[in-house]
């Protein structure tokens, strides 16, 4: 499911200058941060039933991004 989403946004992602697409991912991160931080004990409980701890622990995800930064910047 994550891919799906990369996908269908990475061409809008792709035609933004570098500046302002760091601004938005920036921001993007932030304001998933908050949210994860926002939710209730109930349904951190559901992700741990569930067994779907991606998606809670986004630090992998993030790291690919920042990698791929890291290949493009370099």
């Amino acid at each position: 499911m994550v891919d799906f989403g990369n996908e269908a946004s990475f061409p809008s992602w792709r035609a933004l200058p570098g500046r302002p697409a760091a601004d938005l991912a920036v921001a993007a991160a932030e304001a998933g941060g908050a949210r994860m931080e926002a939710l209730s004990g109930d349904a951190v409980a559901y992700v741990g039933e569930t067994g779907c701890h991606f998606i809670l622990d986004r630090a992998g995800h993030r790291n690919e991004h920042l990698d791929q930064i890291e290949t493009a910047l370099a």
